[in-house]
């Protein structure tokens, strides 16, 4: 557990204890599949493709990483377009839901929500998934979900780019001084950083931490209750 003291003093100039508002990113944050999913589903659409042999890692960082069309060009010598033309027939609706679990920590949403804190999402995953992690953790937990997908409507560039963040914000009324966004991956924590919002990264231990410098990192959810904190007291 983090050191409550030492987290205010380095977040106090942001006035963190005006907080109003939490907003998460889903797969690997929240949620995670488990480890044999993303191998039968990467496998599949590569092996329908005519592709047996890829670079060592390829899967995990395929899975975990942004940058994942260029990824495909440079590593599988393809255009992203003909591998995630088959993807959701591989990655469909049903699987997700069998082979989809909840962190440990995420009822700590619900004390914040118990608190006055408005909740949001904003995941890079296609609308099927965001559909299957939100149903996992209850719709009603959430004052807003947003999808930033080249497939999802409203129309949003997918993370790093922050509109999607941005549109959030406004849904849930909120400046992004008074937000902070928790992520796994480095296109969660450039996206923060782009939409100015307090970004923190969560390690979750299923794969290497991404190399980008993020404000806060963190391994449980409890831990953003030194941002949270509106006792004092607790900071003595």
């Amino acid at each position: 557990m983090l050191n409550v003291r030492k987290i205010y003093n380095k977040f106090a100039p942001r006035n963190t204890m005006d907080l109003k508002a939490a907003i998460f990113d889903l797969d690997g944050t929240l949620v995670y599949t488990l480890p044999k999913y993303r191998q039968m589903v990467v496998t599949g659409v590569l092996a329908e493709l005519g592709i047996t042999e890829y670079p060592l890692g390829f899967i995990d960082q395929f899975w975990f990483y942004g940058n994942r069309s260029q990824r495909i060009r440079e590593e599988l010598g393809i255009e992203p377009e003909s591998f995630f033309q088959l993807w959701e027939s591989h990655d469909t609706k049903e699987r997700r839901e069998t082979h989809t679990r909840m962190f440990d920590d995420v009822d700590y949403l619900h004390k914040l929500k118990e608190r006055g804190y408005r909740l949001g999402v904003v995941t890079g995953g296609s609308p099927h998934v965001k559909d299957v992690n939100v149903n996992l953790l209850g719709s009603q937990l959430f004052d807003a979900v947003v999808c930033a997908n080249p497939f999802a409507l409203p129309l949003f560039r997918s993370k790093p780019d922050p509109a999607g963040l941005l549109y959030c914000l406004q849904q849930l009324g909120v400046s992004p001084a008074e937000a902070l966004y928790v992520g796994n991956g480095d296109e969660d924590v450039l996206a923060a950083q782009n939409a100015g919002v307090l970004d923190v990264l969560i390690l979750r231990g299923e794969h290497e931490p991404p190399k980008v410098n993020a404000s806060l990192r963190i391994q449980k959810l409890y831990e953003l209750d030194a941002l949270f904190c509106s006792d004092l007291d607790l900071l003595k």
